[in-house]
């Protein structure tokens, strides 16, 4: 047996601390995972240490039940590998890793090797255990998505990201000035969070309080661009005509809705990058693609790509290597301990469906 993070109903008289109203996430027993290395070929059984949380895990546990990985919570990881699989030869016992496996938030999880990677050393286990789902999702958004003939972004890139304080976008912006040595990166967000924001890579920031997105979205191109140009720097503004990629990482059915403004805000070849969606036809297609990536020209044509993240090992090892180069840096937002003797950790939940998290919810002390 071992211990984990489930998600159970609550008492028909329990009270709503949470907003999933009628669950409660806590600490509880279950059967460890079995591992027979001769049968488990290509995977990992590790020891975890600490273990993140993501909007889309709370998501998925309070909007898609009978989707969930039901009770069982979390997919991101950081811990030490205690047993190795059948044909496995570049991980080994004791090597400590960070990955992406449902459910993570236990004692012990298995998980296959094209779905971790070495932890950095410059790293704790609650950094490292932060980087999965954010930062796979940022990797693919700004150098992979699903359309083929999409560019990636490189030194001449301007970019902007939508949501650039969030626990997305803000790896986003770390990963497009950082890594892609982006010419000019933008992000729009509150402006309280500007110096963060521009801590994290952008070059400015568009205030979503002063910036009026709802009138902009129904003006003309040349109008929405004139706009931006005023909160640009001077050395970016004389020559701009919009930009190569917009990633968005807020429209959802429960955010202001970015698509339509998205398109006045690029150039002729940019393209839009969006991670949700307030449309559940474009969600649609974009789960549909995930499934059958060949038909992402038909089911997502022109400059619009709507992914899901999808780790590999070469995505993981790069972005070890970016942590451990000292181009990226994890910020976690709050920690909380999975040995809490307040009987539940409904906080966790709290503080990542908070919309004030500017960085990552990990649990510690597993």
């Amino acid at each position: 047996m071992m211990r984990g993070v489930v998600w159970e109903k609550k008492p028909a008289n329990g009270s709503d601390t949470t907003g999933q109203k009628d669950y409660d996430l806590i600490v509880k027993e279950y059967p460890k995972p079995s591992f027979n290395p001769e049968r488990e070929k290509g995977n990992v059984l590790v020891r975890v240490k600490a273990a993140a949380n993501n909007p889309i895990d709370c998501k998925v546990m309070f909007n898609y039940k009978p989707m969930a990985d039901f009770p069982r919570f979390g997919r991101d990881f950081a811990g030490t590998v205690v047993s190795i699989g059948k044909d496995v030869t570049d991980i080994k016992e004791g090597d400590e890793v960070w990955g992406t496996s449902c459910p993570a938030m236990a004692e012990y999880c298995v998980c296959p090797t094209d779905q971790l990677s070495k932890k950095p050393s410059n790293l704790s286990m609650e950094e490292a255990s932060a980087i999965g789902v954010v930062y796979v999702t940022g990797y693919d958004a700004l150098f992979a998505g699903t359309k083929k003939n999409r560019p990636p972004i490189n030194e001449d890139s301007k970019v902007l990201i939508v949501g650039a304080s969030g626990g997305t976008g803000t790896p986003g912006c770390q990963l497009a000035k950082h890594c892609g040595n982006a010419k000019l990166v933008v992000g729009i967000c509150s402006g309280r969070n500007e110096a963060a924001v521009k801590e994290a890579g952008a070059d400015c920031i568009l205030d979503y309080t002063k910036v009026d997105f709802k009138t902009l979205t129904n003006a003309p191109k040349e109008e929405v661009l004139a706009e931006v140009k005023k909160y640009l720097p001077d050395e970016h503004s004389a020559d701009f005509d919009g930009f190569d990629i917009v990633y968005d990482c807020v429209s959802s059915p429960d955010d202001f809705n970015y698509r339509p403004i998205s398109q006045k805000f690029l150039r002729a070849n940019g393209y839009y990058v969006c991670i949700n969606s307030n449309s559940w036809l474009f969600m649609l297609r974009g789960l549909l693609v995930s499934m059958m990536p060949s038909l992402s020209r038909v089911l997502l044509p022109g400059n619009e790509d709507l992914f899901f993240a999808n780790i590999t090992r070469k995505k993981a090892d790069q972005l070890s290597q970016w942590f451990s180069e000292g181009k990226l840096k994890m910020n976690i937002f709050e920690t909380f301990d999975f040995n809490s003797a307040s009987g539940n950790l409904n906080a966790i939940y709290d503080a990542q469906m908070s919309r004030r998290a500017s960085g990552k919810v990990v649990v510690t002390g597993i």
